[in-house]
């Protein structure tokens, strides 16, 4: 399994993993998971690897992964954050992007249940997170919409540096100050 070139997952669309086929794909998802670890990412849409469902694959608590499918996500509260995040389809490119800050998340993950013996089924999951993982929800789910980094940030020339103070017009309201995280997809 490889990469696609990033053009491929530009404004691609993605169908829902029918749930009587999810197994068909668990494969797939372990095969992604390899290529993202192998890779040094914190996620990998399908789309990336030219598959175009909606499926990938996250690592969270900084050590296990998971498969998520069928996703969606929902603003929790008005705050937004804005980050600075690299992405495995523009390798050495770093983006500049406005993301919600806290999110409501819906999506299907396989679980291993006993009913007599081991069988593996989706198991629905809504759950709120907070940065970063809402961070490395909404990039994913965009690669899903066909909205990439490239399209949605604006690059980082060679004379900005991660670390710097980006600095926005004043605020009356003292939540929306910037906030910087670094980000790999």
């Amino acid at each position: 399994m490889e990469l696609v070139e990033a053009d491929m997952t530009e404004e691609c669309v993605c169908e829902d993993v029918p749930f009587d086929e999810f197994q068909g794909y668990l494969e797939t998802a372990q095969e992604m998971i390899k290529l993202c670890a192998a890779k040094g990412g914190r996620g990998l849409a399908a789309p990336q690897v030219g598959i175009y469902v909606n499926m990938f694959v996250w690592i969270i608590n900084n050590k296990d992964f998971q498969i998520v499918i069928n996703p969606k996500f929902y603003p929790n509260g008005k705050k937004k954050t804005k980050t600075i995040e690299g992405c495995l389809s523009y390798p050495g490119q770093e983006y500049y992007i406005e993301r919600c800050k806290y999110i409501r998340a819906v999506f299907y993950t396989p679980s291993l249940v006993y009913m007599p013996s081991e069988t593996v089924v989706l198991r629905k999951i809504t759950k709120e997170f907070r940065p970063p993982l809402s961070i490395i929800f909404q990039h994913e789910i965009y690669h899903l919409r066909g909205k990439t980094v490239a399209v949605v940030g604006e690059l980082l020339s060679d004379d900005k540096h991660v670390g710097v103070a980006f600095k926005e017009p004043e605020e009356k309201n003292e939540e929306n100050k910037l906030e910087k995280e670094r980000i790999k997809d």
